[in-house]
């Protein structure tokens, strides 16, 4: 079963966390991700969107230029099932 998996990690790339994160799932974004936190002029990633590997194509992945509904800035990405 394809599984998504997506929220507030409270952990930037390279952490522990993302790294054991990242030996289940993959991630939309690696490498030179937006930034989501804080919402009026981010500097950091704490959010994530992973999945099964192999089980899906990231065809998009973006932050939406949102600073009203929260302390982040949500995240976005479109997949598409193999």
């Amino acid at each position: 079963m394809p599984v998504v998996i997506a929220g507030d990690f409270n952990a930037q790339p390279g952490s522990d966390v993302i790294k054991q994160l990242d030996v289940q799932f993959t991630r939309t974004c690696v490498g030179d991700c937006p930034f989501i936190i804080p919402e009026t002029a981010p500097n950091r990633t704490i959010d994530y969107i992973a999945f099964s590997p192999g089980k899906f194509s990231v065809l998009a992945h973006n932050v939406v230029d949102e600073a009203y509904a929260s302390d982040h800035r949500p995240v976005k990405a479109v997949l598409q099932l193999r």
